[in-house]
């Protein structure tokens, strides 16, 4: 019995863990949209130094979306719990 609890204990932290790392991908992505909006602010010189960098980080946070998705979803506690 005391395994099981174990199981659903870390279960649970995996799953607190991937929640606040979407937050924390939800929030990343908010700032890179304020960034951009910044960097295509064309009333000022510095308009678009940053496009390469930012449009990098957009790719980036992409491809880290995905594999977020699915650990998420394979480790949703109240799935494993019924199970």
């Amino acid at each position: 019995m005391l395994t099981n609890w174990k199981t659903i204990s870390n279960s649970i932290m995996k799953d607190r863990v991937l929640d606040d790392m979407n937050c924390l991908l939800a929030k990343l992505n908010q700032k890179l949209r304020i960034l951009s909006a910044l960097d295509s602010d064309t009333t000022t010189s510095e308009a678009g130094d940053l496009h390469d960098q930012i449009t990098g980080m957009m790719d980036a946070i992409d491809q880290f979306e995905g594999p977020m998705r699915r650990a998420t979803q394979i480790n949703h506690p109240t799935q494993k719990e019924t199970a």
